[in-house]
């Protein structure tokens, strides 16, 4: 299961998305079955097809074997639950929607009682402050712990993650600047259709956390503190792999592919139960639970977005190699998914993910100096672009494997 997930994560990194009308011919990377014995070998990269294969295999070999007992600290391995969310995110990138679902039941359940009481508790956010230490340390030690029930699995690593993102210096150039937070966050949503409801502080008061740490009253700059700081290294830190709640956001994702569609919904309002508050503000209420048919008026009443200076909305143009239902029901919950997901993962890669999975296009802004609400489409990242697939690293490519074409 450790061999699949490493893999699957290269692959989706150095390769185009799967997609069972490319992928025998797309370009892969090496699948290690075995520890080297050669020094400074060389290997061929396969293709996609065949690396989804090996990780299908892999965990088809795998899963079967996993037994928490044998842990003596289970969140800091691949456990049962954490092994198939890891499964079920696999099996959705697959395009095998019902295995996708079957993985995500068995870390979530069939019971929608069981299944809500596994969600994050968001609201207990409003207590993490009340400890020392800057809000950045507490939110982050506050979402790591081991004993919280939506963290399937921790994962220490080294990294610069949260010294280089949770800095006043880096805030609004290199995180979440004040352009992405208004199509995020900012803008009307399914749960604030009024959008901008707080004003001052761009609505942000419908999340039970502010999802962006304030610097100088600014909640446009930071993606809150996910990756505590190790006091001894500020190279290290916790990275969270797999929740329960992106989990069931999978589980949403592939009901709504298999056209089961109200059971999908109420996945995605099990979800923003727990997120969302309700409450009023400056007269508007907002909701925290919603019907397919509000879901589906919401996103038939905006725009899609546009790769210009204003044009950008949440309504992204999807392209992906599956068929979307012409129903006029699917690709509303497929925005709304989405949207889910991309609020919940701030920070954590997942929307790059999305993005190449369905194709989206990029507009890259630049902001003037000035005045940082006028901008300029300085490039975009078109659908089917080949640098979706990052390039290999010079050092693999010196060494004879073939690079990515562009």
């Amino acid at each position: 299961v450790a061999r699949a997930y490493a893999h699957f994560s290269l692959v989706n990194l150095f390769c185009k998305p799967y997609n069972p009308t490319t992928s025998a011919s797309d370009l892969g990377i090496p699948y290690m079955l075995a520890s080297e014995t050669e020094l400074d070998g060389r290997y061929s990269r396969g293709t996609v097809a065949q690396v989804y294969a090996q990780i299908d295999a892999d965990l088809t070999a795998g899963l079967p074997l996993i037994n928490d007992s044998n842990y003596e600290m289970p969140k800091y391995h691949f456990n049962k639950k954490a092994a198939y969310a890891f499964a079920a995110r696999f099996y959705l990138y697959y395009q095998q929607w019902q295995k996708a679902l079957d993985a995500a039941n068995v870390v979530l359940t069939t019971n929608n009682t069981t299944t809500k009481n596994m969600l994050r508790n968001w609201k207990d956010f409003r207590d993490a402050t009340k400890t020392g230490g800057t809000d950045i340390e507490k939110f982050a030690i506050y979402y790591t712990r081991e004993d919280e029930t939506a963290n399937l699995m921790l994962h220490p690593v080294y990294s610069l993650i949260s010294s280089s993102y949770f800095s006043t210096s880096n805030a609004r150039r290199f995180i979440h600047n004040h352009r992405i937070a208004g199509e995020t966050l900012a803008t009307a949503n399914p749960w604030d259709k009024q959008g901008n409801s707080g004003k001052a502080n761009y609505g942000y008061e419908f999340y039970w956390f502010t999802p962006f740490d304030v610097f100088d009253n600014r909640r446009d700059a930071v993606v809150y503190g996910k990756f505590p700081t190790f006091k001894d290294s500020s190279t290290r830190t916790i990275m969270i792999p797999f929740t329960t709640d992106e989990t069931l956001l999978v589980r949403a994702e592939a009901k709504i592919l298999l056209g089961q569609y109200d059971s999908a919904v109420t996945d995605l309002n099990m979800f923003t139960s727990k997120f969302i508050q309700q409450t009023t503000i400056n007269g508007y209420t907002s909701s925290n639970t919603l019907t397919k048919d509000e879901i589906i008026d919401f996103y038939n009443g905006i725009a899609y977005s546009e790769s210009t200076v204003n044009g950008a909305t949440q309504k992204k143009h999807l392209n992906p190699s599956f068929t979307i239902s012409s129903d006029g029901v699917q690709e509303p919950l497929l925005h709304y998914v989405l949207q889910c997901r991309r609020v919940l993962t701030l920070g954590e890669g997942l929307r790059w993910q999305d993005v190449r999975r369905y194709n989206i296009e990029v507009a890259r802004y630049q902001s003037d100096n000035s005045n940082r609400n006028d901008a300029t489409v300085k490039a975009i990242l078109p659908a089917n672009d080949l640098r979706r697939a990052i390039q290999l690293p010079d050092a693999v490519i010196g060494k004879g494997m073939q690079e990515n074409p562009r």
